[in-house]
Order: C-alpha cells, then structure tokens, then sequence
C-alpha cells in the first residue's frame, strides 16, 4: 500500500506530464524529463535535476554524433515557470520553421 507521501508524489508527476503534453512535448522520464522537437535539427528538453527543473535546447546536424549547439533557455524550482519559458521558446522556433 503507498503512503500519503508516494500518492501525492505520483500525483504531481501526473499533472506535470499532462502540463507538458498540452505543450507539446514528448514524456520521456514520467516526472523527470520532457522533450519536443521544433523542427528537424532542434530538440528542446526539460529535466529535474540539480534539485531545479532546467531547459535547453540542442541544434544537431547531419552525420554529426552529437549536438553541435546547446543553449541553456531557463532554469528554476518552479516547472510550470520552466515550461512556460520553454514552451514560448518552442513555439517561436516553429513559427521560425514555418517562416512566420
């Protein structure tokens, strides 16, 4: 049987996920790690660690094994402030891929 403590964990990594999904990024690690892609060479991610969320982005180019470009966007304690930070980045980066 899970403790209080263990229900309303699981609770916030659920309400995280959904948050992260309506902004449209991928569930990697439930609670822990989000990512989306803006266009074909650019991935952006959330993930908690250090004890604070952080988001970056990362540019990848073709035939190369790792990014060629990180940008750190936001970090803090706060996820709904880093996803905010992040989704507006990410939705500036498909406007920016449509030409907009």
């Amino acid at each position: 049987m899970a403790t209080i403590n263990e229900l309303i964990k699981l609770a916030e990594h659920e309400s995280r996920d959904r948050k992260a999904k309506r902004a449209g990024l991928i569930v990697a690690l439930t609670g822990t790690l989000y990512i989306g892609s803006a266009n074909k060479n650019s991935a952006v991610y959330i993930e908690f660690f250090n004890n604070q969320w952080q988001g970056w982005l990362e540019t990848y180019q073709a035939g190369m094994p790792k990014a060629v470009f990180t940008r750190h966007l936001e970090a803090g304690e706060d996820f709904d402030f880093v996803l905010a930070k992040i989704d507006r980045y990410f939705n500036y980066m498909k406007r920016k891929a449509k030409g907009q």
